[in-house]
């Protein structure tokens, strides 16, 4: 095998997950996912918003993400009927 066939063949860890999502109007887009160093990269689409996440941070919205997975799971589950008025609420600091 020559060094050229090594470097085509190389398999390399994933870095960046590519993920759809929607703008703030609605509109399908990408946005990705990237790590680098032990850091988190979020960058929304055409990388408009952007946000990284170091060790503890990178902990804290795990359990952020899974709390508000299981909360959409419920929503869910409820149906619209059982839950009409269920909406987001935006806690700023």
């Amino acid at each position: 095998m020559t060094q050229r066939e090594r470097r085509i063949r190389k398999e390399q860890e994933r870095r960046e997950w590519l993920l759809r999502c929607r703008t703030e109007h609605g509109a399908v887009a990408v946005c990705s996912v990237t790590v680098s160093n032990g850091s988190i990269e979020l960058l929304g689409p055409d990388d408009r918003f952007c946000f990284s996440l170091e060790e503890v941070e990178i902990a804290a919205f795990r359990a952020a993400l899974d709390a508000a997975i299981a909360r959409a799971e419920a929503d869910l589950a409820a149906g619209p009927l059982d839950n009409p008025r269920a909406e987001a609420v935006r806690v700023s600091r």
